[in-house]
């Protein structure tokens, strides 16, 4: 199973197209629980924060251990509430992990706010480049 993915260009249209592609990247055992469960969680609250980033995520039994896909749109994702995201990190965690799952997401969100690591994102010339970027991390 994979537990993590790069997607150099999204090219989705909805927010929904783009979770489901990038849930399929991870390779989980349950596409659609994963799925539910990240919808889910997008219905309590929009995971979009600023700078055009989203962190859609989820608890889920269909994966054994934290799982995430870093993905890049050109054109910016309308992820509701007049809010577009261009970056989005989707995240999925066991359902009885705490812990990994809340420190990631802290960590991703803060990481996001330096608009150094946004650029290289942006930037990047392939999935690869990107995992560079997460690498120096």
């Amino acid at each position: 199973m994979k537990t993590e993915s790069f997607i150099y260009e999204l090219n989705c249209s909805t927010k929904q197209e783009a979770i489901e592609k990038m849930i399929r990247s991870l390779e989980v055992e349950d596409f659609d629980r994963a799925l539910k469960a990240v919808l889910e969680r997008e219905k309590l609250a929009n995971t979009c924060i600023e700078h055009c980033v989203a962190i859609p995520h989820g608890k889920t039994d269909a994966v054994k251990e934290l799982s995430y896909v870093c993905a890049r749109s050109s054109k910016a994702i309308d992820w509701g509430d007049g809010r577009k995201a261009s970056i989005i990190i989707l995240t999925l965690s066991p359902e009885n992990s705490c812990g990994p799952h809340v420190i990631f997401l802290s960590h991703i969100a803060k990481l996001l706010e330096n608009e150094e690591i946004r650029h290289q994102i942006e930037n990047a010339s392939s999935a690869d480049e990107m995992k560079e970027v997460f690498s120096l991390i």
